[in-house]
């Protein structure tokens, strides 16, 4: 079966089944995908929460990398975007990073992520935050593991953020404002979305999120 979204031109022609542009409108991205393919294939599923599988080697990599660093509460960061738009500058991330280490100092400060440059510019001047080995911050699996037992994620808009909000745990995401913020945000009572300019987003407004999550 071939199914999807009538986005462009022939799509009636090429799908079997799909559903037009203004059934999505004001709809988050995942519970409608659900929609489509109950409607497209006779199902009647109602989950529509994403997961990870995960295995008992994640598990242990995870388990060796919190015990050696001896972490037991966590607030993990990830502060490089894929696009320079969505970028939140660096030297807010760092007055954000030393925020939280004076006021919730019994948390451990993990920052991951892909851009190894931007992340090295960020441990350099937090000597208490921790940047995982390659093995726990590059396999996705790991990560997600990482971000259940975290009692908060802060991150752009992209891929670590819709994997931290499928964890469960609390999560900050930081979106362009002009963006269609309801069909991609964090799902979950315990997300919070922050719709701005991202370049001119100040430190204080994220700070008051992160007081709301783990007050």
């Amino acid at each position: 079966h071939r199914i999807g979204f009538y986005h462009q031109n022939f799509s009636k022609v090429f799908l079997h089944y799909g559903l037009a542009k203004d059934r999505y409108s004001g709809k988050h991205c995942v519970p409608l995908r659900l929609e489509l393919l109950n409607n497209a294939l006779g199902l009647k599923s109602t989950n529509y929460w994403p997961e990870i599988p995960t295995d008992k080697e994640d598990e242990k990599i995870l388990n060796e990398f919190l015990k050696k660093n001896r972490m037991k509460k966590i607030i993990s960061i990830v502060p490089d975007a894929s696009y320079e738009e969505k970028q939140w500058p660096l030297e807010r991330w760092n007055a954000l990073i030393k925020s939280l280490n004076k006021k919730y100092p019994k948390y451990s400060i993990v920052i991951t992520g892909r851009d190894e440059n931007k992340i090295d510019y960020l441990v350099k001047r937090n000597k208490k935050a921790i940047f995982p080995k390659p093995r726990v911050n590059k396999d996705l699996r790991v990560v997600y593991l990482l971000f259940k037992k975290s009692s908060l994620i802060i991150a752009h808009d992209g891929g670590p953020m819709h994997m931290a909000w499928a964890s469960k745990s609390p999560v900050i995401a930081l979106m362009l404002k002009n963006l269609p913020i309801d069909y991609l945000k964090p799902l979950g009572k315990k997300a919070i979305t922050i719709a701005a300019d991202i370049k001119n987003l100040n430190v204080e407004t994220v700070k008051k999120a992160v007081d709301k999550l783990l007050k």
